[in-house]
Order: structure tokens, then sequence, then C-alpha cells
């Protein structure tokens, strides 16, 4: 619904912070930001330095590509590394305006920037974390591991009709109530394509060229956690809600086995989203464009809830018009916590 921001919520609960995942980069998302938010671009500048450890390409440096050299968009192994700086350094920017959540929920690539944000992770270790991922991405380039697409159908009616879709696919994320995600084998997701859109079920294709959150990729786990020796997890400060539990991360070690299953898990977005609902009520999306406020809003809908939704950056709009909009209401809302200069 659209945010009522004429009044102040004497007894507000608290703000959630909304994590994105892939999928919705955009070009020239830093452009005003760097002039006017010198806190951005001095994160984006700590979180390339310390990801320089493990990539050999400057994140900084590929943000301002020009939009034809530009790889955000389009290559798997670009994505997590700058996905999570940026989100990184949008939380900073939001703290320094006096707002901060209470809570966080997140899915797939945008769980590592939401373990930096509730005290999991140092800044270094989510950029570990995303920078493992993209080495995954870059051990396969050339050979692929399949490919994914987006389902306009409900975890049920999608789980009736997985037996009669081809070998090799798998349900891979639940979104939302009339949305879900397959990953599996390149032909093999097509092939499901063409079945579902015969039978007037709306799909989308993916970017990308991997099967996430998919057994495809059960040979890596060693390899993968192997890189994590030096990962120094800590305690969370604020409840985590993950799609790779389904609901709040109870009190389990944050280790590499964790980050694993965070990473080739079936995702559980509805799942956590229907439990943040129950105590949260304002959510501010943190990342290039409010892609999962979506299934949030559906899913509040279906329960006759009331919620306000708001983003950090819209990829029609410039990114302080966007910022300054919610910073309003999010301050007619009271979740400001001070003004700053």
């Amino acid at each position: 619904m659209e945010a009522d921001t004429s009044q102040s919520h004497g007894n507000r609960r608290p703000l959630v912070f909304v994590f994105s995942s892939r999928g919705m980069q955009w070009h020239g998302v830093h452009e005003v930001l760097d002039e006017a938010e010198p806190i951005f671009l001095e994160t984006l500048r700590q979180c390339d330095l310390a990801a320089r450890r493990y990539i050999d390409w400057s994140i900084e440096e590929e943000l301002r590509q020009g939009p034809e050299a530009y790889r955000f968009h389009a290559s798997d192994e670009h994505n997590e590394p700058v996905l999570t700086a940026l989100q990184v350094a949008l939380h900073r920017l939001w703290e320094s305006k006096g707002v901060r959540p209470g809570a966080v929920v997140s899915m797939s690539g945008g769980e590592y920037a939401a373990g930096y944000a509730a005290g999991v992770l140092s800044l270094e270790d989510a950029m570990l974390l995303a920078c493992t991922t993209s080495w995954c991405f870059r051990k396969e380039q050339g050979v692929g591991l399949g490919a994914m697409m987006t389902v306009a159908l409900g975890r049920e009616d999608m789980e009736a009709l997985m037996p009669q879709l081809p070998e090799r696919v798998h349900l891979a994320v639940d979104f939302g109530p009339q949305m879900t995600g397959l990953s599996g084998e390149g032909d093999a997701i097509e092939r499901a394509a063409a079945l579902l859109e015969s039978r007037g079920v709306r799909c989308w294709r993916s970017s990308s060229r991997y099967a996430l959150h998919s057994p495809l990729w059960d040979g890596f786990e060693r390899e993968y956690t192997g890189r994590l020796d030096a990962l120094r997890p800590g305690r969370p400060t604020m409840p985590i809600y993950s799609a790779s539990v389904g609901g709040r991360v109870q009190e389990v070690s944050f280790d590499a086995r964790h980050w694993w299953a965070v990473f080739r898990k079936r995702a559980s977005y509805v799942d956590a989203v229907r439990r943040i609902l129950d105590g949260h009520e304002t959510f501010l999306e943190i990342g290039p464009h409010p892609i999962l406020t979506v299934p949030i809003q559906e899913m509040a809908s279906s329960l006759g809830k009331e919620i306000v939704t708001l983003p950090s950056l819209h990829r029609d709009e410039r990114p302080l018009v966007v910022l300054e909009r919610s910073l309003e209401a999010l301050r007619s809302l009271g979740y400001v916590a001070q003004e700053t200069g």
C-alpha cells in the first residue's frame, strides 16, 4: 500500500531492512551518490579493497564502466561482489542519516550484506563470502551449470507440476504466494518453459547461466567451504530472517556450512516473509531496485495486513530523489533517530 506519511507512529514496530537478491541491477546507480554522499563512496572503496584479496578486478571501476562495458547486469562473476558492496554502502548511508534496522530479511546474494548489517559478519567477511560465490562462477566459466527462470505459480501449484517437467529441473526458490523459481540444465529449463507456456503459465528467463539453489552444485561444497577458513562470524545484534531457513535464524553457527546452505539450498523467501510479518510493518529495501518488497506486499495482502514498503534506489529515478523521498517517509513514521547534517 502507499505509505501515509502524514502522521508519526508513536508505538512503531522495528524497521526491517530488506536485502535484495540478484536480478535488478542497472547502470549508473552510483553517479549522484558519488558526489552527494561521501560515506557511500568511501564504503564502496573499503569493500573494493577487501575484495581485491580474492578477485582480480575492481568493484569501483566496474561501477564506473560505460553501458557497453558494464558487466554487473549480465555477468554472474560480477554480481555478488558488486551487489554486496552496494548494499553494505547503502546500509552505512542509511545509518549516517539516523535510520537503523531492528531486523533484517534477505535471500541468496543479499544474505552477505544482511549478515553485515546484523553484526554477524565484518565487512571483510561479507566480501569474502561474496567473492567465494564469484569464484564458483569463475571456476565454471565457459562450461556453465545451467539456467534459471521465474514462474508465475505459487509453491503448491509448482510442486504439483514438477513430476511433469524434464529431469534435471529443480524447484529452487519460493519467491511469493504466486511466484517460484526453477533451476536446472539449460536445455531442460527451456523444455520446461515451453511446456509451462503452452499451458498459459508465464515464465521469465534469467540472465544467469548457472542453476543456483540446486543439486547441480553439490560437487562444489568441499572447495567452497574450504575457502572460508578465515571467516570469523559473530553473534547477531538483531533478528535475522533468511530464505535459507524459511524464517528467523535461531541459535546456529554462522560458519562455512551455514553459508554453503545459503548458496546451495532451496530458498524459501515466502516462508521467511510470512514469519517476519508477524511483528513488523515497515520495510526498507536495501538494493539497486525494489524487487523483494513485492512478495512482502503480496503476502501481507493475502493475510489482510497493512504494511509500508520503501525503496533505497529505483532504476527509473535519480538516486537522491528516491533516497530523500524514502527518508522523509521514514521521518514521518518515526524511524529517524536524529537529524544529521
